[in-house]
C-alpha cells in the first residue's frame, strides 16, 4: 500500500480564513491519517472529504485518490488523481501519480471484462460415421433366373432319360418275344420265321442306339450344367 502523502500534515499550522475552520480542519486531518494507518478506510475517506471541504488544497485530492484506491474504488481514485495533476501540474510526484492512473484504469477494464456475459458454449456435434458396408458374403443377392445353359442341360437330361426309357422298352420287347417263341405262346408261334428274326434284330439295334443316345444325352446334360 502506498503511504498517504503527508500533505495533510502540511495543512497544519496554515493560516485559514477563520480560526474555528483551521482548528476543525487540523483535527480532521490528524484523524484521517490515524484511520488510514489503521486500515479504517471508510472513516478516513469521510474525514478527509470533510477536511478538503474545509480547506480545498491540491494535496488532499491526492490523498482522497489514495483512500479510494485502497477501497477498490478505481473510477473515483482515477478522478481524484487526475484532479490532483490538474491542480498541481508541477507536483514532484507527478510520475508516480501517472503510473497510479494507468494502474486503476487497467483494473477498471479488468472488472468490465469480468462483468461481460460469457459467450455461449459452442456445442460440437460430431457427424455420425457412415455405416461400414456389409461384407460381400453377408449380402443376400436375389436368386438369379436359370440361364439358357441350364435350360439346355435340362433338355438334354430329359432326352437322355427318354432314350434310356426307349432302350428299356426295347429290351423288354426282345425278352418278351424270345420267351414267347420258346414257350409256344399264341402271340408268337413256335416257328421262328424270318419276320420274327428280323424284328428281334431291329429291337436289339434299337436297344443299342437308344442306350447310347440316352447315356450321351445325360453326359452332355451334366457337362453343360
Amino acid at each position: 500500500m502506498l503511504p498517504v502523502v503527508p500533505a495533510l500534515l502540511a495543512l497544519v499550522g496554515l493560516t485559514l480564513a477563520a480560526p474555528d475552520t483551521a482548528v476543525r480542519a487540523e483535527a480532521l486531518i490528524h484523524k484521517a491519517l490515524a484511520e488510514y494507518d489503521a486500515g479504517q478506510f471508510e472513516a478516513a475517506l469521510q474525514d478527509a472529504t470533510a477536511a478538503y471541504e474545509a480547506s480545498p488544497r491540491p494535496a488532499l485530492l491526492y490523498d482522497l485518490g489514495q483512500i479510494h484506491r485502497a477501497l477498490d474504488h478505481w473510477a473515483r481514485a482515477e478522478f481524484f488523481y487526475k484532479r490532483y495533476l490538474a491542480e498541481a501540474p508541477e507536483a514532484p510526484n507527478r510520475g508516480l501519480v501517472q503510473r497510479l492512473i494507468t494502474d486503476v484504469e487497467a483494473k477498471q477494464q479488468a472488472e468490465a471484462r469480468a462483468r461481460e456475459p460469457a459467450p455461449p458454449a459452442t456445442v460440437i456435434v460430431e457427424a455420425a460415421a457412415p455405416a461400414a458396408p456389409a461384407p460381400a458374403a453377408a449380402v443376400s443377392a436375389p436368386p438369379s433366373p436359370p440361364s439358357h445353359k441350364h435350360t439346355l442341360s435340362i433338355a438334354l437330361g430329359v432326352t437322355g432319360l427318354v432314350m434310356l426309357g426307349a432302350m428299356a422298352a426295347s429290351i423288354a420287347e426282345v425278352v418278351s418275344y424270345n420267351g414267347s417263341a420258346q414257350s409256344g405262346s399264341p402271340a408268337h408261334p413256335v416257328q421262328f420265321d424270318a419276320g420274327g428274326y428280323e424284328r428281334a434284330q431291329f429291337f436289339q439295334v434299337a436297344e443299342w442306339v437308344a442306350g447310347g443316345l440316352g447315356v450321351g444325352f445325360l453326359g452332355a446334360a451334366a457337362f453343360t450344367w
